[in-house]
C-alpha cells in the first residue's frame, strides 16, 4: 500500500536516542507514512536498533547506511529515495507531539495542487515544555520565510512537512561538498526563493536539548573548520534573495555579505580576490570591495580559531 509522507531521519551514532523518536511515530494519530532512517555511517548499534523496530511490525520502516558525508548530503539522498509526494524531517535525537503529521499533512491538502506553495511549517517547544519563538501574526500565514522573518519579524525556529517535487525541481548537486565537513541547510533559502510556505501556530516538533549538541552549535560560528561551510550558507543566502528584497529589506542582505567575505576569508585558498568573484551581481561586488576594510579589521579582533 502506498504511504502519503515520508518521515526523514538522518543518524549518527544516536542508537541511544532512536527509541525515543520511534515511540513518538507509533503514537501518531496519522498513520499512513513511512520511517526512512538514512544512517550517515554510525559504528554504533543503530541498524541494531532499527531492525528491532522492524520486528514489532508497528510502523514501516526503510533503513539505508552510507559512509559519512554529513547532514546536507545525506538529506539530499534521501529526497532522491523518498516515494511519497510529501516529507517531514525529524532529527534522530527529537520527538514530534501524537498529532504533528496529522495537523501538517491537513493543511498540506489544502495547498497541494497550489504550485506557488512547497511546505507547511509548524512550531517548536522544547522538552520542558517551553515553546521556541513567536506566534506568527496571521494563522496560517501564506509567505516566504524570508518574509516571515523579515517583514513579520516573527522569531524562532520552525519545522514542517515540504512537497518532495518541490525540492527535487532545485536540481541542487549536494554530492560536490563531499569531503568539504560541515554544511548548515543552505538549499532552504533556493526554495524559498522560488515558492511560498504556509506557516501555522500549531506545534509540531519537540527538541530535546543536548548539551554537547548545544556547544557544538554554538561553538561552529567560531571555529575556522567551519569557515567553508558558513561561507557558502551565507553566499546562497545573498544568491536566493538579492534581486527580490535588497531595496526592501538591505539591512539583512549586507549582514549576510559581511559574514560571507568574513567566513570566506578564513578559507583555505581563499581570498577576498575570489571571494568577490564569487559574487553574480555587480551590485553586491561593489558593496563588497566597500566592506573590505571593516571585514579585515574584524577578522583581526575576532579571529576564528
Amino acid at each position: 500500500m502506498n504511504k502519503q509522507v515520508t518521515i526523514i531521519t538522518p543518524a549518527f551514532n544516536r542508537a541511544d536516542k532512536l527509541p525515543r523518536l520511534y515511540d513518538s511515530l507509533v503514537n501518531q494519530t496519522f498513520k499512513d507514512f513511512v520511517w526512512l532512517v538514512m544512517d550517515d555511517g554510525s559504528t554504533d548499534n543503530t541498524k541494531e536498533v532499527i531492525e528491532g523496530f522492524k520486528q514489532e511490525g508497528k510502523i514501516d520502516i526503510e533503513y539505508h547506511w552510507h559512509e559519512n558525508v554529513h547532514k546536507v548530503i545525506t538529506m539530499f539522498r534521501a529526497f532522491n529515495l523518498v516515494k511519497t509526494d510529501y516529507h517531514f524531517r525529524v532529527d534522530s535525537d527529537d520527538t514530534i507531539p501524537p498529532r504533528s503529521i496529522e495537523i501538517l499533512y491537513n493543511h498540506m491538502m489544502e495547498i497541494k495542487d497550489d504550485p506557488t506553495m512547497c511546505a507547511v511549517i509548524g512550531r517548536l517547544k522544547y522538552d520542558n515544555g517551553k515553546i521556541n519563538g513567536s506566534d506568527f501574526p496571521k494563522n496560517p500565514l501564506d509567505t516566504t520565510a524570508f518574509l516571515m522573518k523579515n517583514h513579520d519579524k516573527v522569531k524562532g525556529v520552525h519545522a514542517g512537512m515540504q512537497k518532495n517535487a518541490a525540492v527535487r525541481s532545485l536540481g541542487l548537486n549536494m554530492e560536490q561538498y563531499r569531503g568539504r565537513g560541515y554544511l548548515p541547510d543552505f538549499w532552504n533559502y533556493v526554495l524559498d526563493s522560488k515558492f511560498k510556505t504556509r506557516f501555522v501556530n500549531d506545534i509540531v516538533y519537540t527538541y530535546h536539548f543536548d548539551e554537547i549538541d548545544q556547544a557544538s552549535n554554538t561553538n561552529a560560528r567560531k571555529l575556522k573548520k567551519y569557515a567553508f561551510g558558513l561561507m557558502v550558507n551565507h553566499l546562497n543566502f545573498l544568491e536566493s534573495y538579492y534581486e527580490q528584497y535588497f531595496t526592501t529589506h538591505p539591512i539583512p542582505i549586507l549582514k549576510q555579505l559581511f559574514k560571507y567575505l568574513y567566513y570566506g576569508l578564513n578559507v583555505k585558498d581563499s581570498s577576498f580576490k575570489s571571494l568577490i568573484a564569487n559574487l553574480k551581481k555587480i551590485n553586491l561586488k561593489i558593496l563588497a570591495l566597500i566592506m573590505i576594510p571593516c571585514v579585515f579589521v574584524y577578522n583581526k579582533l575576532y579571529p576564528l580559531s
